[in-house]
């Protein structure tokens, strides 16, 4: 079998700080009505989401190789090419976040859940989150990147590194009910993925290739990362730790903290691993 590819983690790490950025916002659009506005929501998140998404168009430009290229990208576009729908859908989403963060595009106290602000903040991160899984979809010689699944896990990444950082950035900040509804949705996002991943693994899969990369990640080479790092410690772990966390009511618990640390790196990990196994087999 061969050996993953080297570069498999310049793409994890572009997805990592995807996720982030586009994670933030979502989570933070979903818990403005009920947590309210304050400097979480006006200054840190958003602030949050425009670094993030500044570190990932960079990657994005480094694994090009040369930066002219990426010009290309806006001056000879090739709408048929989800890199360059992607570029404009990142754009678009960090046009959005710089509005928030200048109080341009402001949400109000007890903003409904269904509003148009909301409902534009869902779209623009849910599409800079998932642009991703089409992107990988034509990469015709990689059978694994075919799952339509990816693009549940891109979005479930979106929720639990966005729920993560606002966990982290809710207990220094001292605001507990952005802390406790980060947790929330933490918990339930990685319920589901753990679901998804586990029933994605058992199913029959659609070609012997895919079979074979799948293989990579649960018996192969991969197998103690996938199961140690993305399924237990990325995983079954933070969701029991979330569990104690939001039963016990506990003011400023630094196991808070250490459940959004574990989210975030069994996002990396899952990444980093789903990348590596799908480039494990030999495409001749």
């Amino acid at each position: 079998m061969a050996h993953p590819a080297p570069w498999g983690g310049k793409i994890a790490a572009y997805l990592w700080t995807k996720s982030i950025a586009a994670g933030v916002l979502m989570v933070a659009a979903l818990l403005a009505g009920s947590v309210g506005p304050g400097v979480w929501l006006r200054v840190f998140s958003p602030g949050i989401a425009v670094v993030a998404l500044i570190v990932t168009g960079a990657l994005l430009v480094f694994d090009l190789k040369r930066p002219d290229r990426f010009l290309y990208l806006l001056t000879k576009s090739n709408f048929r090419s989800w890199l360059v729908l992607g570029a404009y859908i990142l754009m678009a989403y960090g046009a959005l976040a710089t509005a928030w963060l200048l109080g341009i595009f402001e949400m109000p106290a007890h903003e409904p859940l269904f509003s148009w602000r909301v409902m534009l903040t869902l779209i623009l991160s849910a599409g800079s989150a998932g642009y991703s899984a089409f992107l990988f979809a034509q990469a015709k010689g990689r059978d694994l990147w075919q799952s339509p699944m990816f693009l549940w896990h891109l979005l479930l990444h979106a929720l639990i590194a966005g729920s993560a950082v606002l966990i982290i950035l809710g207990w220094f900040l001292g605001e507990s009910l952005v802390t406790e509804g980060s947790m929330v949705v933490l918990m339930l996002a990685m319920m589901v993925s753990l679901l998804m991943v586990l029933a994605e693994l058992a199913l029959p899969h659609v070609s012997e290739d895919a079979k074979r990369a799948a293989d990579t990640l649960t018996r192969g080479p991969l197998r103690l990362r996938f199961w140690g790092f993305v399924i237990g410690a990325g995983l079954l772990l933070p969701i029991v730790l979330a569990i104690s966390v939001l039963s016990s009511k506990a003011e400023r618990d630094f196991t808070a903290i250490l459940v959004a640390v574990l989210a975030l790196a069994g996002v990396w990990f899952f990444e980093d691993l789903w990348v590596k196994a799908g480039q494990a087999v030999p495409l001749s």
